[in-house]
Formats: structure tokens, sequence, C-alpha cells
């Protein structure tokens, strides 16, 4: 069948490959609890306001500052860089 698997179905190839029942049993109960436990650490994180390009380039701008950027860097990046970072900042609440 074409197209993603909606999860893990190697608790039912162990089972198909004649792995013993106690043990598919306990590997599922284990993907279960490590699925849940899983999802509730993605639920917990943090996540930005900041688009994932401007923390690239405020990344890129430490980089500039701290002298570790290439002395052949791109003027226009830097430029575009600096660009950006003002309209976002412009446009967040203190």
């Amino acid at each position: 069948m074409d197209g993603v698997a909606t999860g893990s179905f190697g608790t039912h190839v162990a089972n198909l490959a004649g792995v013993p029942m106690e043990v598919v049993t306990r590997a599922e109960a284990i993907s279960k609890d490590f699925a849940q436990k899983f999802k509730e650490k993605q639920a917990q994180k943090k996540t930005s306001k900041v688009p994932l390009l401007i923390q690239a380039d405020f990344a890129y701008l430490v980089k500039l500052a701290t002298g570790t950027v290439p002395p052949d860097a791109n003027p226009q990046k830097l430029a575009e860089t600096l660009r950006i970072m003002k309209q976002f900042i412009r446009n967040q609440p203190l």
C-alpha cells in the first residue's frame, strides 16, 4: 500500500516472525510508554516566536560579531540579515 505508515509495526512483524507472545506484548507496552513520554516531552518544549530563518540569521550575526565568519563572507547577506532583524524587532511588542 502506498503512503506513510501511521506508526511502527515492528511488534506485529515480530509476532508474525514467531517471537514469543510474552516478548511481543512487553515490547508493545514499552513502545506505547515511550511514545506517550515522547509526546509529553514535545508538548512541554517551549516554542520560539522567532521564525527559524531569523534564528539562522541571528546565528550568522553572532558569528560575525565573534569573528568566526570567513573574511570572504557575502556582504549582501549581512545587509539582508540586518534588514530582516530590524523588521522583526520593530514588529515585536515589548
